[in-house]
């Protein structure tokens, strides 16, 4: 499981809000206005995407995501996961550099 970023409970701190780490997973953080709960989860997107049809999403976030999945059929049942006005917020970060793994053809893996 992951943790929520242990950046983010000193952050909403040092912003005003009020900071409950409810599981290893969750953060609640909240001020007069805003109530907003963070719940970090690493689970195959199937599986996520059948578990939480049972809940409306505000946010949906995925790093260095949709490259490795079927986008035509993934990206459409992931979005109708989200409330109306929800945001999908899914960033290619690259950092330069691309190494294949296991190596299999070197040559072939400099060409690409």
């Amino acid at each position: 499981m992951l943790k929520p970023v242990a950046r983010l409970p000193h952050w909403a701190a040092a912003q005003g809000l009020q900071v409950q780490q409810d599981s290893q997973t969750q953060l609640h953080v909240q001020r007069p206005g805003q109530d907003i709960r963070v719940e970090t989860e690493a689970i195959d997107v199937v599986r996520f995407i059948a578990a939480a049809r049972q809940r409306a999403w505000d946010l949906l976030m995925a790093q260095a995501f949709l490259d490795l999945v079927d986008v035509p059929t993934t990206l459409p049942a992931l979005l109708s996961l989200l409330r109306p006005g929800g945001l999908f917020y899914c960033p290619i970060t690259f950092d330069g550099g691309t190494v294949f793994q296991p190596e299999i053809d070197p040559e072939l893996d400099v060409a690409i």
